[in-house]
């Protein structure tokens, strides 16, 4: 695949989720750009004001301060032509949408985010800067080694979210299961204890993450417990029995995949 670099481009990925900060950096080095990550709106509130950035990608939901408050912030600062800001969002409802556009950011990317809006985003919000065309090209040896699907895994999509390249996608479902090995049971305490908004917290940011490795399966299933737990306050047992074999399924296709 070729794309047209943009060399020296400075973005601002603003996510608090490690996975998705490994995921979302691996498409933008892919494009050349020279990336800096903070983990809330806070932290990207004090990096507009220490150095220039050309784009901001912020992650809607966040601890500290979230992404639309941070977006408030940084417009008494920055205005949109001098500092796109781009949300990042698995909610893709015309109200979130419209929410994102009225405090001030340009545009919005849709989780999980692909590398043609990426391309997309960057051609559209910052002015072009010349660089020589990469074409990135996938090992045929390798390819043909990796299997192009696992259990609960699209692994061509996958692969092709990193740019065709395996090993950084092995990188990434390896982090992805070792952060989250014991998201089932954290959920299960917080079911029991009753703390609905963490919760729906909990489904919400895995869901997201699940995406972004391409679980969709297990991502689905996370969207339809979430509103579920959103409407009537509970899960019912079959949906978790369901959410834990899903769970099970993809952690079970990572381990194997150590051994490919």
């Amino acid at each position: 695949m070729t794309e047209q670099r943009r060399q020296g481009v400075q973005v601002l990925l603003v996510e608090d989720n490690k996975t998705s900060q490994l995921v979302m950096q691996q498409v933008l080095l892919g494009f050349d750009a020279e990336v800096t990550i903070v983990e809330n709106g806070q932290e990207a509130l004090n990096a507009v004001q220490q150095q220039p950035f050309d784009i901001v990608l912020m992650d809607v939901q966040m601890p500290v301060m979230d992404g639309y408050e941070a977006t408030k912030q940084i417009r008494l600062l920055f205005s949109a032509a001098e500092l796109p800001v781009i949300a990042m969002t698995a909610n893709t409802l015309k109200e979130d949408r419209e929410k994102a556009l009225e405090v001030g950011m340009n545009d919005y990317l849709s989780k999980p985010i692909e590398v043609d809006a990426i391309h997309q985003v960057l051609g559209k919000w910052i002015e072009h800067k010349e660089g020589a065309a990469r074409e990135t090209v996938q090992d045929e040896e390798e390819s043909e080694a990796r299997p192009s699907q696992l259990p609960g895994l699209d692994v061509v999509e996958g692969v092709g979210r990193m740019m065709g390249q395996w090993g950084i996608y092995f990188e990434i479902i390896q982090h992805f299961a070792e952060t989250n090995q014991f998201f089932y049971d954290e959920l299960i305490r917080n079911l029991k204890e009753e703390e609905v908004d963490n919760v729906v917290e909990m489904l919400h940011r895995f869901k997201g993450i699940s995406a972004s490795i391409s679980a969709n399966e297990l991502s689905a299933l996370l969207a339809e417990i979430e509103k579920e737990m959103r409407e009537r306050g509970a899960i019912g047992q079959s949906q978790l029995e369901n959410l834990k074999r899903a769970f099970e399924t993809v952690m079970t296709s990572i381990a194997s995949a150590r051994t490919i």
